[in-house]
């Protein structure tokens, strides 16, 4: 009996680079089989459709639900807490600024959210002055360069008058 545990244990040694191949290929097997079957399936029309009108109704719905709910304007708190509800959303978001949820977009860009973006946004949509006329002027002014007196196109000329106020600020800073 000692002779055949001994036989099979060698037996199984043997065969364990084998299992452990081939234990590698299924899992690689399969995980590519799941990445391509998901490629397939979410490349293909099977996804869920929603509907945006459903979508904002619901959404409308939940916001400016508790404004009509009963319950809560019957007492004086009730009132106040739909006061700070309505307050709060209007400030930090622009809805429930008016009674009428299709009026919200009025009131966006005026809410903190809705400003705190357009200032995260500005130095994309305007880009600052190029460095390479600051540096010219600079140059020129100092009488290191002679200055150049060519024509410039309505895209610089058009916040030279700035350059004066961002130097002023420069050179107080």
């Amino acid at each position: 009996m000692k002779y055949m545990l001994t036989f099979v244990s060698v037996f199984f040694r043997s065969f364990a680079p084998i299992f452990l191949m081939i234990k590698r290929t299924l899992i690689v097997v399969f995980v590519l089989s799941a990445a391509i079957s998901l490629f397939f399936y979410f490349s293909k029309d099977h996804k869920m459709k929603t509907d945006p009108q459903a979508f904002k109704d619901y959404q409308d719905a939940q916001i400016y639900g508790p404004l009509d709910d009963p319950e809560l304007t019957k007492t004086d708190q009730g009132k106040i807490m739909v006061g700070l509800y309505r307050s709060t959303l209007c400030g930090l978001f622009g809805e429930t600024c008016t009674k009428d949820p299709n009026e919200s977009h009025k009131f966006k860009d005026g809410s903190l959210f809705g400003s705190v973006t357009g200032w995260i946004a500005s130095p994309y949509s305007n880009p600052p002055a190029s460095g390479l006329a600051w540096t010219q002027e600079g140059l020129a002014s100092s009488g290191l360069i002679p200055k150049a007196y060519a024509a410039e196109g309505i895209g610089f000329s058009s916040i030279k008058g700035f350059m004066y106020i961002w130097t002023g600020f420069r050179n107080i800073s």
